[in-house]
């Protein structure tokens, strides 16, 4: 199997053909695990949560609403704090977690994610001018090519995870500026990865390390007279890696700020 994507406390795998051959699955297919079971067990010695699912979009949407989000979540810190853990454990937990959040209803939840060896945390919008106030300028020579390696090695471990093999360095289309990192193919001049365009890579007086992106899912442009619903639809049902070619992505989607370490 190979390993395409965690989030939300779940891990996405796909089916290959060795797997098909072995009678474990059919090509292409893909099977969902708690993130928690592959962490203590390894995938082989762990029960799939979802399996037989066609689409990557289809996996994610499975464990996207709130519910499947909150018992993945719990049941991980459980097992992080205790050897057994049991359903009703986890369900109290997920229950304290949703009073926490009734009561406190400025809290965003927190994204994380992980991209072969980086561990990316998706920064909530309340938090962001901690960081963009504490934006480093005026970055020297070190501090640049230790930026283009990091992007370099992200877009790297990316395509191992994805496709199985990274394909040929983006470093040869990474542009140094005073303040952070871009990259500027002549084309597109942005990377795209799941659902997200990479816009630049900057980082903090104190070394956190951040990609400022825009989320190719989410229209957040302006809606006036030449933007009607069809306009909407056509840009929604738009596949992501194409979306960087056919709409104007840094004033259209909307920014997310990614901290990878």
């Amino acid at each position: 199997m190979k390993r395409v994507k965690a989030i939300n406390g779940y891990t996405i795998y796909q089916m290959t053909a060795r797997d098909e051959k072995n009678g474990n699955g059919t090509e292409g297919e893909y099977s969902i695990y708690f993130s928690s079971d592959v962490r203590d067990y390894g995938v082989t010695y762990s029960t799939p949560e979802y399996e037989g699912i066609e689409t990557l979009e289809q996996a994610i949407e499975c464990i996207s609403d709130p519910e499947s989000v909150a018992f993945a979540q719990a049941k991980e810190e459980l097992e992080e704090e205790y050897t057994t853990v049991s359903y009703d454990d986890i369900v109290e937990r997920m229950q304290e977690t949703t009073t926490d959040r009734e009561e406190n209803p400025t809290m965003e939840e927190v994204r994380t994610f992980t991209v072969g060896t980086f561990n990316a945390l998706v920064i909530p919008e309340q938090n962001w001018s901690i960081f963009d106030d504490d934006h480093k300028t005026d970055l020297n020579r070190v501090e640049k090519l230790g930026l283009e390696a990091v992007l370099a090695d992200f877009v790297s471990e990316y395509e191992k995870d994805v496709l199985g093999d990274a394909c040929d360095s983006i470093k040869s289309y990474i542009r140094w500026n005073d303040d952070g990192v871009d990259i500027l193919d002549g084309i597109i001049d942005t990377y795209v990865f799941y659902n997200y365009a990479i816009g630049s890579v900057w980082m903090t007086s104190n070394g956190c390390i951040l990609i400022d992106a825009v989320d190719l899912e989410v229209y957040d442009g302006l809606i006036d007279d030449t933007i009607d619903d069809d306009y909407i639809s056509d840009f929604e049902q738009c596949d992501v890696c194409e979306k960087p070619y056919k709409y104007d992505i840094w004033s259209e989607c909307k920014r997310v700020l990614i901290r990878i370490d």
